[in-house]
């Protein structure tokens, strides 16, 4: 018992550690700088960001109505909706639709390539 309550806390202290930074023996900053911009760049030409899905659209209006004395009031909202096509399917079922781990992912990896460790 006393051993999974100490894995359960080490895994949450591991959680919480401090973030990590890119290192390069006897590299500065700036090179670091111009490495990480042309490595994003990579990455961003082989994973786009998707594009924004569509925007809503009017498909209704809904109107509500009441009496007082001889006067009639009414209040007209919009409905807003998107027809149910495929690429609102699309877009209703991506976990991450700007491709940001992908990218991210191919960024870290040319960073490594170029000889940058995590520490």
């Amino acid at each position: 018992m006393n051993m999974k309550i100490f894995l359960l806390a080490a895994a949450l202290l591991t959680g919480c550690a401090a973030p990590k930074a890119w290192y390069k023996d006897g590299n500065n900053r700036d090179q670091f700088e111009r490495d990480k911009a042309e490595c994003f760049a990579k990455a961003y030409q082989a994973v786009p960001p998707l594009p924004s899905p569509p925007p809503a659209q009017v498909t209704g209006y809904n109107s509500d109505c009441y009496r007082s004395g001889q006067n009639v009031y009414c209040t007209t909202t919009p409905q807003i909706g998107r027809s149910d096509n495929l690429m609102d399917s699309f877009y209703r079922g991506q976990a991450q639709a700007d491709n940001s781990i992908g990218r991210d992912a191919m960024a870290n990896s040319c960073l490594y390539s170029k000889g940058y460790y995590l520490k």
